[in-house]
């Protein structure tokens, strides 16, 4: 199953393979490490997606930013993996290093769908660029079941990509995005996963979530959701512009 996550981390762990060497010259006994290398997605905490913390130790100024997301390739935590585990790090196309935690997994079957999830801290590496990356619209590889708009939020089903509904359960954990563009039937639309976007034609309340309406549309209303399921879908910045970030947090409707 694909995910409905973008890839944007690559993290190489060096972990011990179960061999040891002798240093012929000296007798000293070492473990033989080896590279294991995962795919996930991987994005800075909360709205303000360049909060970090700072390293207080004297001469120390390196930013320190709290990262959460989920495995794709794996999509699972390979047990060789120990928590606290540091990995060489390519994030959002910076290098660094990535301290890796694993909380505990939703018991409600999610993970099969959206891979487990994973937090921790990425550490900028001296001399790269410490500007906040943008996490960008990508072409999702997935094809349009129907005629998309744009700015419209799309779920898959049967490996195609649909208007997301919140009268359709199904759709809750199947949320791939918002269109950045218009797509046919058969071709492959531009995604944003998370981001900041702005149409003119907008007139949001600023400051007020968003969730997902019918047929794939925003809405603020959230007394219009009376059915399916209720997940936020960001906030807004301004009238015309909003941060879209999908809740992994969702609320059911009892029947």
């Amino acid at each position: 199953m694909s995910s409905v996550f973008p890839i944007n981390a690559n993290l190489t762990f060096h972990l011990p393979t179960g061999q040891i060497v002798t240093d012929p010259e000296t007798g000293n006994v070492t473990p033989v490490l080896g590279d294991l290398v995962v795919e996930a997605y991987l994005k800075p905490d909360g709205v303000q997606a360049n909060r970090a913390v700072q390293d207080t130790s004297p001469g120390v100024q390196t930013p320190i930013e709290v990262m959460s997301g989920r495995m794709i390739n794996p999509m699972f935590v390979p047990p060789s993996i120990p928590d606290l585990a540091e990995a060489d790090a390519i994030i959002g196309g910076r290098t660094g290093k990535f301290l890796i935690r694993v909380p505990t997994q939703s018991v409600w079957g999610d993970r099969e769908i959206l891979g487990d999830k994973i937090y921790g801290t990425f550490t900028l590496i001296k001399g790269t660029s410490s500007s906040t990356p943008e996490i960008p619209a990508i072409e999702s590889g997935l094809i349009a079941g129907v005629n998309l708009s744009a700015l419209r939020v799309v779920a898959v089903v049967d490996g195609q990509l649909v208007y997301a509904d919140h009268r359709i359960e199904a759709h809750a954990y199947t949320i791939a995005g918002l269109t950045r563009a218009a797509a046919a039937v058969g071709q492959s639309p531009v995604l944003l996963g998370e981001g900041v976007v702005t149409d003119a034609s907008w007139q949001w309340t600023v400051g007020a979530p968003i969730f997902l309406g019918r047929d794939g549309y925003l809405t603020q209303d959230a007394s219009l959701i009376d059915s399916g399921f209720l997940v936020s879908l960001g906030r807004v910045l301004k009238p015309t512009q909003i941060y879209f970030d999908i809740d992994e947090e969702v609320t059911f409707f009892e029947d």
